[in-house]
C-alpha cells in the first residue's frame, strides 16, 4: 500500500471517529429523509455521486459525536460538513459553523443548483444502444 493510499484511509477513518457511534453511519450510503423537499434530497444523491465518482467516501444524515448537527453530506477524506441550502437563508447556514466539532470545514450547496446540473447531466448524457 502506498504512502499516499495510507494517508487517505487514516483521514477517513479520524473523520469517521468525530461520528455518533450509535447512529448509522454507513460509508457510501444515500440516506433518505421524507421530511426533506425532494429537491433536498435529489441534490443529496447528486452530490454523493459526484463525490463518489471522485473515490471520496461520504456519510449522509452524519450526526456528531456531542453535537446536535446533522450534516447533510460528510466528505470523510477531507472532513467536510456539505450543507444543502434549500429552504434556509445564508445567515441561517453561517449560524451552523458552531455546531459541529473544531476542524470541520463546512460548505454550502444550492439545492436548486444541484438539481439543475443532475439534469442537464442526464439529457447529456449518450444514449447506450
Amino acid at each position: 500500500m502506498t504512502k499516499m493510499k495510507m494517508a487517505i484511509l487514516i483521514a477517513r477513518n479520524n473523520s469517521a471517529r468525530l461520528l455518533e457511534p450509535h447512529a448509522k453511519r454507513e460509508r457510501n450510503v444515500v440516506r433518505v429523509n421524507v421530511n426533506n423537499n425532494i429537491q433536498h434530497e435529489l441534490a443529496k444523491f447528486y452530490l454523493n455521486w459526484k463525490l463518489r465518482k471522485e473515490g471520496v467516501e461520504t456519510v449522509t444524515e452524519a450526526i456528531f459525536r456531542g453535537y446536535h448537527a446533522r450534516g447533510d453530506v460528510f466528505d470523510l477524506d477531507n472532513a467536510t460538513v456539505c450543507e444543502i441550502l434549500f429552504s434556509e437563508s445564508k445567515e441561517e447556514f453561517e449560524r451552523k459553523e458552531s455546531y459541529y466539532p473544531r476542524g470541520i470545514m463546512l460548505v454550502s450547496y444550492d439545492a436548486k443548483q444541484l438539481v439543475a446540473e443532475l439534469i442537464k447531466e442526464i439529457k447529456d448524457e449518450p444514449k447506450k444502444e
